[in-house]
């Protein structure tokens, strides 16, 4: 649907849902919209390119008492609306995309005890976020995509964190993973962290999904990965990390993907890579690794994306990596990339091999490989 939502729509003092999301709404939304919503428990608006806009006063009282807000893509800010504040009993909020330019007032973190779902991401807020928050113990909460700064909070009560594209500093706090044992998802890529890994990131159990990647990271991987069993993904590319691959990684029974891309990291890849036998998705481009592909090609026998650009590898790219393969599966989209050697085209990147010291023994052939999009 689209254009300007009714002012009746106020009057509707029975409704306690009010779902307009996903729509190309425009115009202003005023107190009138809201005037007799007294029942209204559940509201979700969204429009395109904020072409939305919210003009409520500073000192309007919400006539309703929301489990539910979802306000995306819509003109609210650029302050936190002051009529938020009491909405004391809300679970899920998403305030995602709304032009929100302020710092998050200290008033806001006290409506979350029941909160299992926060999305404020893709704003430009600013400040520095509090060392505790009380939220559910299964809370999801994504502060992605803003201008947060200072250290990393310690959450102890979040088991989903997004924290990606900020401007956090300094390093990971050496006990994160005690203060954090129950984390499934956290996400602090792209911000400006520093100092090693911490080591007590092995006390994280439950761990799903691990991204530090685009930071300033620097030191060896720590061999702390043993007992980590729900650990599919690990993205640890984009810093300063040197030294090899601990084998405590690949021994991992869930991990499917593994990033590495872009650090100091070196060694012989047939010795790192012997027990990365479960990998879907693997990308080691513009390090150091040294070696042939040949003893590896054998072990990664479920591999549907490989990256190896950029190294110091050398000899025949083995045939097992060239024959045409078809990956299926019910949970992952896969992407068709063709390899062409024509007489108008020389160049073979295959499988993001491109600038390793390979020796190429293939002439005239086009084949597909089916690669795993994670």
């Amino acid at each position: 649907m689209y254009g300007m939502i009714p002012e009746d729509i106020g009057q509707l003092s029975e409704l306690f849902t009010l779902n307009l999301y996903g729509n190309s709404w425009k115009g202003v939304i005023t107190e009138n919209h809201f005037r007799n919503l007294s029942g209204l428990t559940f509201l979700y608006l969204s429009s395109t390119n904020k072409s939305l806009v919210f003009n409520v006063s500073h000192d309007w009282v919400a006539p309703f008492s929301l489990s539910t807000l979802a306000i995306g893509d819509c003109q609210l800010g650029p302050s936190f609306p002051s009529w938020l504040e009491s909405q004391v009993g809300i679970s899920r909020l998403t305030l995602s995309n709304d032009g929100l330019l302020d710092t998050i007032p200290g008033w806001f973190w006290r409506l979350l005890p029941q909160a299992q779902w926060l999305d404020l991401s893709d704003n430009q807020i600013r400040g520095e976020l509090p060392k505790s928050i009380n939220v559910r113990v299964d809370a999801w909460i994504d502060l992605g995509f803003n201008r947060l700064e200072g250290s990393l909070p310690l959450w102890s009560n979040v088991t989903n964190l997004s924290l990606r594209n900020n401007r956090l500093t300094g390093p990971i706090p050496v006990d994160i993973g005690h203060r954090m044992s129950i984390i499934e998802n956290l996400d602090l890529s792209s911000n400006l962290l520093n100092g090693s890994i911490p080591p007590s990131i092995s006390k994280m159990r439950n761990l799903s999904f691990l991204d530090l990647s685009n930071n300033h990271l620097s030191g060896e991987i720590p061999s702390i990965w043993q007992g980590l069993d729900k650990l599919r993904v690990i993205d640890l590319s984009k810093n300063r990390l040197s030294g090899g691959i601990p084998s405590s990684i690949c021994s991992l029974p869930s991990l499917i993907c593994l990033r590495l891309r872009s650090n100091n990291l070196s060694g012989e890849l047939s010795a790192s890579l012997q027990d990365c036998t479960r990998l879907i998705s693997l990308d080691l481009g513009e390090n150091g690794f040294f070696g042939t592909i040949r003893p590896i090609a054998e072990k990664l026998i479920n591999v549907s994306y490989l990256g190896l650009r950029a190294n110091m590898l050398t000899g025949n790219i083995p045939e097992e990596l060239l024959i045409q393969r078809t990956y299926k599966s019910q949970t992952r989209n896969f992407k068709k990339i063709k390899f062409n050697n024509t007489e108008q085209k020389k160049e073979n990147e295959i499988i993001s091999l491109a600038r390793s010291k390979l020796i190429l023994r293939i002439s005239g052939f086009c084949t597909e490989i089916f690669m795993c999009c994670y």
